[in-house]
């Protein structure tokens, strides 16, 4: 029988690396230690304390560790890149400034780890599938509160994997075009839906295509439809839109609020600047590069993301190259 973290347990362990990345950091900057450790471990704490609660109550220690062991895979390699980073700047613990150089050190450790485990919604769902009993006997709003949260760390490590490959590589993006209905849909697909799979498609009175490939658009839209779920109310979506010049066609999520604040405007292109807001939940948890990604993948499709006046606000639009005029036509 396996033992669960039977010296310490994770959520404890959590505190001590914040306690490190807040004591010799000044919070004005972003700070990478601070950011990995709110918007990456504290999301994997949650999922295996839930299971850890679940083992102990159920008597599932056996389950519960093998679902530790997987957050393991994700958890020790985000841990060690920030000592890593620390300790070849000469900085104590995990107190690590969002410095190129550090930020280098990071990633080079944390993406082959996190590339080999795969993504992690597949590898809980797995567990789930083989009847692991730490899942299995949570309950169903706990459940679905493990899977969603997976999702959204889904996102932040695609997003970590993206941002070395986009700001120090030369990796031609593909080309292609893409309709900008079923990417906006797809968008809207990635937020942590469980409890509303039927995700409504956007109605749009054109069919307009964007002259860029597929999957490279939706890396970009993607971020901008997490951005606006991020400040969306509770279990409400984002609702699409779109601009167009002539060369352009500018496409947006408006989430119904005041839209960005000057400083959050003037700052959200630092690399892991978060803003000022509470971690609100575990699902709605967030590092600070999306925005960058996304800046980034529309500059390198030959488009721009830029602020614009969105519904009651200033917002992120995504400016991205018009498909041929033949794709273009009036349905309504």
């Amino acid at each position: 029988m396996h033992e669960l973290d039977p010296v310490e347990p994770r959520l404890r362990r959590l505190a001590e690396l914040k306690a490190e990345a807040v004591g010799a950091m000044s919070m004005e900057a972003p700070t990478l230690g601070l950011s990995i450790i709110d918007g990456f471990l504290a999301p994997l704490a949650a999922m295996h304390e839930f299971a850890r609660r679940d083992a102990q109550r159920e008597a599932a220690k056996e389950d519960a560790a093998v679902f530790s062991r997987v957050i393991d895979e994700y958890w020790s390699p985000a841990v060690d890149g920030l000592k890593a980073a620390a300790r070849q700047l000469g900085l104590p613990g995990v107190a690590v400034p969002a410095t190129d150089d550090a930020i280098i050190i990071f990633l080079k450790i944390l993406v082959p780890k996190i590339r080999a485990a795969g993504l992690l919604i597949d590898r809980i769902d797995m567990l789930q599938r083989q009847g692991n009993a730490a899942l299995a006997g949570l309950s169903i709003p706990m459940k679905h509160a493990v899977f969603e949260t997976s999702i959204a760390l889904n996102n932040t490590m695609m997003n970590l994997a993206w941002y070395p490959v986009l700001r120090w590589s030369g990796k031609p993006i593909n080309p292609g075009e893409a309709a900008m209905a079923s990417l906006m849909h797809e968008a809207l697909q990635r937020v942590p839906l469980l409890l509303r799979k039927d995700v409504p498609a956007p109605q749009f009175s054109e069919e307009i295509t964007v002259g860029v490939s597929h999957d490279d658009a939706l890396t970009a839209l993607a971020n901008l439809s997490w951005n606006a779920y991020l400040h969306c109310p509770e279990g409400q979506l984002p609702v699409p839109g779109y601009l167009k010049d002539s060369r352009h066609v500018g496409l947006y999520f408006d989430d119904g609020g005041s839209g960005f604040s000057p400083e959050a405007r003037s700052r959200c292109f630092e690399p892991f600047y978060r803003g000022v807001d509470d971690q609100e939940s575990m699902h709605r948890a967030r590092v600070g590069i999306g925005l960058i990604v996304a800046r980034m993948m529309g500059e390198r499709l030959g488009g721009r993301l830029e602020f614009g006046p969105v519904g009651r606000g200033e917002r992120p639009v995504l400016f991205l190259p018009a498909g041929p005029p033949r794709s273009i036509s009036i349905t309504s």
